[in-house]
């Protein structure tokens, strides 16, 4: 309220302020979901959603090569014995 409020002012005029700014914001809430324009200068709702999205697929990328890597990993050590009769667990 202090960068569009009024110094000084009445009850009344206070709450006709404050009832008017929170229309606007329902407005602007709206309209950003929407994807609208709203005056500001970040992202808009879908492109940071697809920001977010580019994020979790890399992610996702990043934990199959890890798995990857891993299951490799795991298959050079296994002991496999020439007969190709493995142990069991007694």
């Amino acid at each position: 309220m202090v960068s569009w409020g009024r110094c000084y002012t009445s009850l009344l005029e206070a709450a006709k302020d404050d009832v008017s700014q929170a229309f606007r914001q329902k407005q602007e809430i709206i309209a950003f979901s929407l994807g609208k324009h709203t005056g500001g200068k970040g992202m808009s709702l879908q492109q940071r959603q697809a920001k977010q999205h580019k994020a979790e697929m890399k992610r996702a990328d990043a934990y199959a090569r890890e798995l990857e890597t891993e299951m490799n990993l795991s298959q050079e050590r296994a002991y496999i014995p020439d007969s190709g009769i493995h142990p069991t667990a007694g």
